[in-house]
């Protein structure tokens, strides 16, 4: 988990600039390497064929959605704080699992800190939510509704399919300008003409096509949401004040101009609704909390985030009130009032102890406030009683680094590793308690795992190279590391012929 002042990070200006619609684009051209993944169709789910059957391999599509993960990373900074994390994964996952499809399909969900409103599918089933997309939803199910649409456009090889139209109409267009090139040579003005009926033609079918992909990613959607346990009236409930902020704003929110949002869409959406039985849930705690532990991780100002708490609270209902004390404890921490978040925080977790939440935040207050030990105390029980949630386990050891145990934090994450394995954060946690004990050789080893992870092939030879040259490494570890060398080594190789 990162402790709360690492929250406070340098703004990207170009990540306010950019939409993800530059990824969209960037994923359409990656179209070619959408995965030849069988998915198991229901009665319910269209079953649209596999156009990628016959050119796509899994090993394409994984290269694919690593080039994909790649450009994300450039253009945004990815949240890694855990409890987030976890919780968009966990309900990110219970919506897969409605989903009926094939087991082969690999999900990967992941959050990016930036003030924009939008979230993209990219190839290998990576799905990308910006933080002001979470934060301009009013409850779960609305939230729920806009990744289950990305969902569904992985279930469908959407992607594929964008690819397999793109080169099917290339043929055609290519003519019509030709035509129109030798039509302008007898006469300019009727061969201009025709150039733009042939540029006008071919994207309005592009975006007939792109409407067609919408509605069944709409369609099926909502099947996976209802499925799930969710509110259907989510998704048009969203869509609608997405439509609202379109006509209100001099901005529309990005997610509009890579999701064209029509009234008959909504309408349809509408008229799906009521074949559901209707569900009135109640508000999801975790869901809240992690809406207010984004906002104040994403307030480019923390003095007037915490003012902004101060006010909210003064008028919000009682049981608002709860997420509201929550962002404040944040906000105060943020401006270093660490006693005055800890007893926030602990009225909090004697409001609800069975809400893991609180004491994990509690610990990273103490943390950020130089408490360890404490720390360690908040969460001792807490990882014994759940040792398999990611937040806790990750806070865990990072308060055993902080309390000079780092022998301790080295077992104790090489314990978890297996179940963690995808998770950089833990390398670089694993990296800094080795660091800590002397053994640099296995620090610079956890790095380049770290890096590698992360598709940073460069970065991961370069520790790897700084490992072998620490005077304290023995025969065993020297010959693992330099396995692990050549094989990056080749691999880069191969990436590049």
């Amino acid at each position: 988990m990162l402790i709360l002042k690492t929250f406070i990070r340098k703004q990207r200006l170009f990540a306010h600039c950019l939409g993800l619609s530059i990824l969209i684009s960037l994923a359409g051209l990656a179209g070619l390497t959408w995965t030849n993944t069988a998915v198991a169709n229901s009665s319910d789910l269209p079953n649209l064929g596999d156009p990628s059957a016959s050119y796509i391999s899994p090993s394409k599509e994984r290269k694919m959605g690593r080039q994909f993960m790649a450009a994300i990373r450039y253009y945004f900074p990815l949240m890694y704080d855990p409890i987030i994390n976890q919780y968009v994964a966990n309900l990110g996952y219970q919506l897969v699992g409605n989903t009926n499809m094939d087991s082969s399909l690999n999900f990967h969900f992941h959050v990016v800190e930036t003030p924009i409103i939008n979230a993209v599918a990219g190839p290998d089933g990576n799905i990308v939510i910006a933080s002001g997309l979470i934060l301009a939803t009013k409850n779960e199910s609305q939230l729920a509704s806009v990744i289950a649409h990305e969902v569904a456009h992985v279930t469908q090889r959407h992607l594929a399919q964008n690819y397999e139209y793109e080169k099917r109409a290339l043929i055609p267009l290519i003519a019509g300008i030709a035509a129109s090139v030798a039509l302008a040579t007898q006469n300019g003005e009727a061969g201009g003409g025709a150039l733009a009926a042939t540029m006008a033609g071919s994207v309005e079918k592009k975006l007939n096509f792109q409407r067609g992909n919408e509605a069944t990613a709409d369609r099926v959607g909502m099947e996976i949401l209802y499925n799930a346990g969710f509110e259907p009236q989510g998704m048009p409930d969203f869509f609608t004040r997405l439509q609202q902020m379109d006509r209100y704003y001099a901005k529309a929110p990005e997610y509009l101009s890579d999701h064209p949002l029509t009234d008959e869409r909504i309408a349809d959406m509408q008229h799906r609704v009521a074949q559901y039985k209707p569900r009135h849930l109640l508000s999801n705690t975790d869901y809240q909390l992690v809406r207010e532990r984004i906002r104040v991780a994403t307030a480019p100002n923390s003095v007037h985030i915490l003012t902004y708490y101060q006010d909210a609270i003064k008028s919000a209902k009682s049981t608002h009130k709860l997420y509201l004390k929550y962002g404040l404890a944040l906000a105060q921490a943020r401006n270093f009032n660490y006693k005055v978040a800890e007893n926030g925080l602990r009225s909090l977790i004697a409001t609800d102890p069975q809400q893991l939440i609180y004491p994990i935040s509690l610990a990273e207050v103490q943390l950020d406030a130089q408490k360890p030990q404490q720390a360690l105390n908040t969460l001792k029980s807490i990882v014994n009683l759940n040792p398999d949630y990611y937040p806790a386990v990750y806070t865990y050891a990072h308060a055993l680094i902080n309390a000079n145990q780092a022998k301790q934090a080295v077992r104790f994450i090489q314990h978890k590793l297996p179940e963690f394995s995808q998770r950089p954060q833990m390398y670089w946690l694993y990296a800094r308690a080795q660091a800590a004990s002397g053994d640099l050789a296995r620090a610079y080893e956890a790095n380049a795992h770290a890096y590698y992870l992360q598709d940073d092939t460069n970065n991961a030879i370069q520790q790897l190279q700084v490992a072998l040259n620490q005077p304290d490494i023995n025969r065993y570890a020297r010959e693992r590391i330099q396995a692990r060398l050549k094989a990056l080594q080749g691999g880069k190789k191969k990436a590049k012929s």
